[in-house]
């Protein structure tokens, strides 16, 4: 395995844009903002801390480095990595696998997953996420399927959301 932290891919500085425009996926984006303002405000997210997200967005990068998070992405599409590079120009961005990705033991106190942590429980990797995860850190997704493996995986309390969640769920690692 290649270490994250010892090849970042350093972004080219791009023009500032809103983080949903000219985006596809526009009103999901929105939806993903209002969601993650509400988990920060109520205290469900920390203020500040390191952050990986699994298959990367726009939105979700621009939101998290605009709040001063160190913010890490990792995607194999390039066009998803350029397009969350303009909204968060000082992150580190990996165009790549995550199978190809490393990093230190209880690094992370967030990993977003909203559109791949059901691939990565089904080829085993939850043992690898967790392991990266600081104790008490936040991962977070957006499948039904994925609370009920978090919840049998025992390692992590899941919190499924309601219908102000937009099907979003938190789930918590157990130190």
């Amino acid at each position: 395995m290649r270490s994250f932290l010892a090849k970042p891919f350093s972004p080219r500085p791009a023009p500032r844009r809103s983080r949903t425009e000219g985006h596809a996926a526009a009103p999901r984006a929105a939806t993903v903002e209002r969601w993650l303002e509400t988990q920060v405000l109520s205290g469900a997210l920390p203020a500040r801390g390191r952050v990986l997200e699994i298959g990367c967005a726009p939105s979700t990068a621009g939101f998290f480095a605009e709040r001063g998070f160190e913010f890490f992405g990792i995607d194999a599409r390039e066009d998803a990595v350029r397009a969350a590079e303009t909204l968060a120009p000082r992150a580190t961005f990996l165009i790549d696998e995550l199978g190809d990705a490393d990093f230190p033991d209880d690094y992370f106190d967030v990993i977003v997953a909203f559109d791949g942590l059901e691939s990565l429980l089904s080829e085993g990797r939850l043992l690898e996420l967790r392991r990266w995860m600081k104790a008490d850190a936040v991962l977070l997704g957006a499948s039904s399927a994925e609370v009920e493996t978090l919840a049998r995986a025992g390692d992590f309390a899941v919190n499924p959301g309601n219908a102000e969640d937009a099907g979003f769920f938190r789930a918590r690692r157990r130190a």
